[in-house]
Parts: structure tokens; C-alpha cells; sequence
């Protein structure tokens, strides 16, 4: 199967970034839906004994705030060179741990040794050497995100299940701490109408936390705290990011 390729709306206004390892992991930000079976079968391989896809979706509430709508948005060049960095990342993860099923505890019951016994009693040294992945795969939404829409798949093949797992979730939450996306959730009023710009209206991390300040403290997402509202620390306001961009050039 072919790797998903970008569509334009226009030659000049992009409707999807992507991004590609030497791996061959690819990473997208793009304005089309998200299509969980069509990212799932690019990752699949006869040499994967496992597949493992998170799909987030946007949920009807925040902190007893009806959700209408959620809105992402991004810097698409800071975005994407952030995203092939997990990508990197994640193949450089150590080997997990290998946990016995529950029930194997019950041969342990006596401390005393037993020399007929064929099970092991000796520590297991931890696994050796990096994690084994077949393919990975990171899709995030741009644009208009309505209750119930895949906003973020991610899926991980592996020729072992745990490696797929372990994978899977470090891409998450790497790209929720650190790939410049950031959420905007539009709320209902009371009235059953969508809230006002600047009053329920909050631009916010990918994690969904709610804003923060310097200290790191949330804040309200009514408006009705007297504290400034500030961006989270590691997704700076593209504005910024711009500015600083700037100042580089010079």
C-alpha cells in the first residue's frame, strides 16, 4: 500500500504536511478526516505480529462545560520537525520489561528451593539492546474537530505486542508535551448557544489540561480568573515563534 500524500485546496495553500524517517515512519498534520482502517493497513507487515492504535476523539464536555466544538491549529515547520523527532525517538526506546502472566505466581508459593523443579528461580536480567518496530504511524487534525471526530490516531506494528504498546503510548504523549499543535474548545452557553470569543473561547495545550500560568497553575476556562492567560511552556503562541524566527534571520 501506498504512503497517504498530501492534497492542496490550492497550489499555494496546503491541506497536509507530512513528514518521513529514514525508518519510514510518517508523520501527517492535515485539514482531511482522519481514516483509522486506511493508517492501520499502511502499518501492517508480514513481519508484524501486532498492530496497536490509540484514536482520541473529541468529547461533549470540559470541567462541566458543554463542548460544541473543538479547533486545532499549528505551525506546520516547527510542528513537523518536532513530530520526526518522536518518530525518531521512539525506535531508540529501550526493550520492555517482560511481565509473567499472573497466574505463574501461584508456583512460587514456597520460598525454599526445589531441586526438581524446571522453573527458573533466578532473576531475569532486563532485555539488551532497543526496541523492534515494523512501522509507526502519526496522524493529527488541523482545522475544525466536532464531538465524536478522530482528532489524533497513532498506530505502532511491531513484531511483538508489548514493543507496539510501549510505542504507541511514548508517541502520545511525546506529541501531546511537545509537537506545536495547539486546541482551541468552543463551549455551549446557557442560552444553548456557542460562547463568546474571548470568554469561552481558550486556545490550549494538546493535552486538554486548560491553559496554564508561568507557574504552571491552571487557570479557569470561563474567563473568570483575574490571571492573564498564557501558553503552555513547550507551545509557544506561533506569533512568537515567529518573531523569534525573525530575530534570527537579523
Amino acid at each position: 500500500m501506498t504512503i497517504p500524500t498530501p492534497t492542496t485546496i490550492e497550489s499555494s495553500t496546503p491541506k497536509a504536511w507530512r513528514t518521513t524517517t529514514c525508518q519510514g515512519d510518517l508523520g501527517v498534520l492535515t485539514y482531511e478526516p482522519l481514516h483509522q482502517p486506511t493508517i492501520e493497513e499502511w502499518v501492517k507487515s508480514p513481519k508484524a505480529g501486532a498492530v496497536v492504535t490509540f484514536t482520541g476523539y473529541t468529547r461533549d464536555s470540559f470541567r462541566d462545560k458543554t463542548v460544541t466544538h473543538l479547533e486545532y491549529e499549528t505551525y506546520p515547520t516547527l510542528a513537523l520537525k518536532t513530530l520526526h523527532s518522536v518518530l525518531e525517538a521512539a525506535r531508540r526506546l529501550p526493550k520492555p520489561l517482560s511481565t509473567p502472566h499472573p497466574g505463574c505466581h501461584h508456583h512460587h508459593a514456597s520460598t525454599e528451593p526445589n531441586p526438581n523443579s524446571t522453573i527458573r528461580t533466578t532473576s531475569t536480567p532486563p532485555p539488551s539492546g532497543t526496541i523492534e518496530l515494523t512501522r509507526i504511524a502519526a496522524y493529527h487534525l488541523l482545522g475544525p474537530c466536532p464531538v465524536g471526530t478522530p482528532s489524533i490516531i497513532i498506530s505502532v506494528s511491531s513484531p511483538h505486542r508489548k514493543e507496539a504498546y510501549v510505542a504507541c503510548e511514548y508517541v502520545l504523549e511525546e506529541i501531546k508535551n511537545k509537537v506545536q499543535v495547539w486546541k482551541r474548545e468552543f463551549y455551549a452557553s446557557e442560552a444553548g448557544k456557542e460562547g463568546g470569543k474571548g470568554e469561552e473561547e481558550v486556545w490550549v495545550g494538546r493535552d486538554g489540561k486548560g491553559p496554564e500560568d508561568e507557574q504552571g497553575v491552571e487557570g479557569e476556562v470561563d474567563g473568570s480568573s483575574e490571571q492573564s492567560w498564557q501558553w503552555k511552556a513547550n507551545n509557544a503562541p506561533i506569533s512568537t515563534i515567529q518573531e523569534q524566527e525573525t530575530s534570527k534571520e537579523r
